[in-house]
């Protein structure tokens, strides 16, 4: 099924990325990490607060344990981000770069991996991260660990839907699982191009067949969400 390659692999993404990779921590004097993190507050729409609200409901935290997860969310942040508060993904023509200076196969998967894994938190697909992206997309990842369906889904159209039209079509299903075995995350499959694309076409299928309740060549998050039921 879609979701056993799908979110599964999101989750084998993180631990390759965050495993490898080491952070330079930013520096802050007396009072700035406040100010910033109250940047950070600020710039969010209503409706992103309201959302991050509603995951954190849905994790079950009191009060008292969402203030301390949005202080925790807004110093990660601190750490990855520019000074304007964005943070940018590396664009194509910097990542072909970075593949090109590689030596091992192990150094191209893991890039690979990295890009994709960045890749889910930008929700609009613009080659940023801003803090609700980040914060909602953490948040969406608690909640998949404990077995929700729904996060389950968004998460899946975060990672497939590079449109933004809300349904996923059998072209994204098919470059999604491509980025899985070029990341070494899909493993053991056909070593040649010709065949690995003859496969993902057909795990593609497979997954239309299964999902695509009413036959009309896409899916919806409904879909989606009954599969994994």
């Amino acid at each position: 099924a879609l979701g056993a390659c799908g979110v599964a692999a999101i989750f084998t993404i993180q631990r390759r990325v965050l495993a490898s990779e080491v952070k330079t921590r930013r520096k802050f004097s007396g009072g700035t990490k406040e100010v910033l993190m109250a940047r950070l507050r600020t710039a969010m729409s209503d409706e992103q607060k309201h959302r991050l609200l509603y995951h954190m409901d849905a994790l079950g935290l009191t009060a008292s344990q969402r203030h301390d997860y949005e202080q925790k969310l807004s110093e990660m942040f601190l750490h990855l981000c520019n000074d304007d508060l964005i943070f940018r993904l590396p664009t194509q023509d910097e990542h072909a770069q970075a593949l090109a200076n590689v030596q091992s196969l192990e150094e191209r998967e893991a890039l690979i991996a990295g890009r994709t894994f960045m890749g889910i938190f930008d929700q609009d697909h613009d080659g940023t991260w801003e803090f609700h992206e980040f914060a909602e997309t953490y948040l969406l990842l608690a909640r998949a660990t404990h077995g929700s369906v729904e996060a389950n889904t968004d998460l899946l159209f975060q990672a497939l839907d590079k449109n933004n039209d809300g349904v996923l079509q059998p072209s994204e299903i098919v470059a999604w699982y491509q980025r899985l075995y070029a990341s070494g995350v899909l493993g053991g499959g056909p070593s040649n191009s010709a065949m690995r694309e003859k496969t993902t076409h057909n795990m593609a299928d497979y997954f239309m067949s299964h999902a695509d309740a009413n036959d009309d060549g896409k899916l919806t998050k409904s879909e989606v969400a009954r599969a994994y039921t």
